[in-house]
């Protein structure tokens, strides 16, 4: 299967110096992604309601022959920096052998460059650098080698800076996450060793098209994995819904399970929704299914998206969040299987629950169906001494039995992926 590339939408752009720590960006900016692996850092961030922050990159909609897609960000280090131009140029072609072409056999997307290790962790918290839960969090990071992990509940800006500092202890140069959250200080985050062609931080009200929407209690984080051609890029979107057990809860985590729907709808090629959904893929509707009314115990800033509010009023939405991620007119996802080497399926420590996971969109599903092209596991430094022949290659040496639970009372669930 190949997928042809397309140009990254990135509805707008900045750029700011920072050094190898990390220096976070001004409270105006909605998201920052950065490379660390060099003295600038990009912030990609969705719409705000702020009219100063003008888009500087735009789609300009389908590419032609030869077809520019150019971004301006400007640089804050210093009083007059110069602006900087980033091009990425595209070409399709109609096939056809033109005088000089060569023909043969198409490129084939092979390992090295085939392979993915994706990763999402409720890391509840990253911690100073040197106390047990951040050098837990190391150690687990550098056992599974993962290219790209997305994280839940880094706890605000200081926990960033913690995050910077086991970036560079673990060799991730990547980072993907939101300033600030409409609820809460818990934020989501995406961290790659592999270059990334684009990010995002998804706004509810661009997914909505209601400029007032403020459905989701943590923003989604969104970044597009480069791979070289004729491998398709993968993008991955990151989320963390509302947990808890009242009516409210259950009704925010299948607001934020459709509009992370919509999000992957948006996504063109190899998409994967992750993170920590509050829910168990099995565990079916909520009572009363569907919702036809708000329930009581929302937030006072709370703003249901005009399209929710329709449908709330309609047919009702619908009490159960996976059906959002897996109805073909939603998410169309489908939730990776992984379990511990023990055939434990939970990745909740110290329940039973299954609430963190990988699911991936039709397309690349359908280039995961060939033999031995994906491996999954469930992490837990408790399986270390086990002999059982399968899960994934582990690099170092094996874990103390406990430093699973140091690092967090969520387990990281796994997957490597071999997609053309």
């Amino acid at each position: 299967m190949h997928l042809n590339k397309k140009p990254y939408r990135r509805v707008r752009a900045h750029s700011f110096a920072l050094a190898l720590a990390l220096t976070l960006a001004s409270a105006c900016h909605q998201g920052i992604h950065t490379d660390t692996s060099s003295a600038t850092g990009t912030t990609d961030a969705a719409a705000s309601s702020s009219a100063a922050e003008t888009a500087s990159a735009e789609d300009t909609g389908p590419t032609s022959a030869g077809a520019t897609m150019t971004s301006t960000t400007s640089s804050s280090a210093g009083s007059s920096s110069a602006a900087a131009v980033t091009t990425t140029t595209t070409s399709e072609t109609d096939g056809s052998a033109g005088a000089g072409a060569t023909t043969g056999p198409p490129p084939v997307c092979e390992e090295p460059d085939q392979t993915l290790r994706v990763a999402t962790w409720n890391i509840a918290g990253v911690g100073a650098p040197g106390s047990e839960p951040y050098l837990a969090a190391r150690a687990i990071l550098e056992r599974l080698g993962a290219d790209v992990v997305a994280l839940n509940e880094i706890e605000g800006d200081q926990d960033l800076e913690h995050l910077a500092s086991l970036m560079a202890e673990t060799g991730y140069d990547q980072l993907v996450a939101p300033e600030q959250n409409p609820f809460g200080d818990l934020r989501n985050a995406i961290i790659s060793r592999r270059p990334l062609t684009g990010a995002l931080i998804h706004d509810p009200a661009l997914l909505s098209g209601d400029p007032e929407a403020n459905d989701v209690a943590r923003s989604f984080v969104q970044a597009t994995v480069d791979r070289p051609e004729p491998c398709a890029d993968l993008t991955i979107v990151a989320a963390h819904y509302k947990s808890g057990w009242e009516p409210s809860d259950d009704f925010r985590r299948a607001v934020e399970a459709a509009r992370m729907a919509q999000a992957g709808a948006l996504v063109d090629g190899y998409y994967m929704l992750v993170g920590d959904f509050n829910e168990e893929v099995d565990q079916g509707p909520h009572d009363p299914d569907p919702l036809s009314a708000l329930p009581d115990g929302l937030p006072v800033t709370y703003s249901l998206g005009a399209d929710l509010a329709a449908l709330l009023e309609g047919p009702g939405v619908r009490n159960e969040p996976f059906f959002y991620l897996r109805d073909p007119d939603w998410g169309h996802a489908t939730a990776l299987d992984a379990q511990q080497l023990d055939g434990d399926w939970s990745t909740r420590i110290g329940s039973s629950r299954r609430i963190d996971y990988l699911m991936v969109g039709p397309a690349l599903l359908a280039a995961l169906s060939q033999e031995d092209a994906l491996v999954t596991e469930v992490y837990s430094s408790e399986d270390e001494p086990l002999d059982v022949g399968q899960g994934l290659e582990k690099y170092g040496e094996p874990l103390p039995l406990e430093t699973s639970e140091l690092a967090s009372d969520h387990r990281v669930v796994v997957a490597e992926l071999r997609a053309p």
